[in-house]
């Protein structure tokens, strides 16, 4: 499972062939030139970069339902826009047939649920920073958001006899799914982009199992890793 190589071992992938006159981009430490694994917000991503624009994906998450999510990150480097067009998405699966699970649009699904009571995990609203407790690894917070929810107020900051109210609830993060967007020059888009199986398919997805690939179409070129 290349992915899996990729975040957990950083092994040394060779580059893949594609067809001629393709415009596939494919992931591979050894094109230093194009592909590097960052680290946001403490988690392991691989970044690629060409034609002015950089994408950037997570470690996918089995949520073991037939259901993938991954955080992909689109930045607008050069010239241009960056047309970001989530349900354009694919990956394959690690099965022997190598079933592609298109996008899945989780985003229009969660608003037809009612309101959650208490924390969410996911992406602060108001950072644009992942909350990376969704991911393996176990909780962490982002640095630009403040006072965490499991945090508590501490020094001048806790109310003592002086009569004032205490302090509000932190609100809970909420998570913020990737949408359709057009990317300007030094700017981005990014959130979390779910897959799913495909509807009719009777390939089994394990707790275990992962992804092998995942496309990222942006502006007809498919970022591949």
């Amino acid at each position: 499972m290349k992915l899996l190589c990729f975040f957990l071992l950083f092994s040394a992938a060779t580059l893949a062939q594609n067809p001629p006159g393709a415009q596939i981009i494919t992931f591979s430490r050894n094109d230093t030139a194009h592909c590097r694994v960052i680290v946001a917000s403490g988690k392991p991503m691989l970044e690629t970069s060409y034609g002015g624009i950089s994408v950037a994906v997570s470690m996918p998450e089995n949520k073991g339902n037939g259901e993938f999510s991954v955080y992909v990150s689109i930045y607008q480097v050069g010239d241009g826009t960056a047309h970001v067009v989530p349900k354009d998405f694919s990956a394959v699966f690690s099965d022997p047939a190598h079933t592609r699970f298109p996008f899945f649009d989780k985003g229009a699904e969660a608003k037809s649920y009612p309101p959650a009571q208490g924390p969410t995990p996911g992406m602060s609203a108001e950072t644009n920073q992942m909350d990376t407790s969704i991911m393996r690894g176990g909780p962490a917070r982002s640095p630009a958001a403040g006072l965490s929810p499991s945090e508590t107020l501490k020094g001048d900051n806790v109310p003592g006899n002086t009569g004032q109210a205490p302090p509000a609830a932190v609100p809970a993060a909420i998570p913020v799914f990737l949408e359709h967007a057009k990317v300007k020059q030094g700017s981005k888009a990014a959130g979390l982009v779910y897959f799913r199986k495909p509807r009719g398919s009777k390939v089994e997805v394990h707790p275990t199992d992962m992804l092998d690939e995942i496309d990222i179409p942006v502006n007809g070129i498919t970022f591949r890793f």
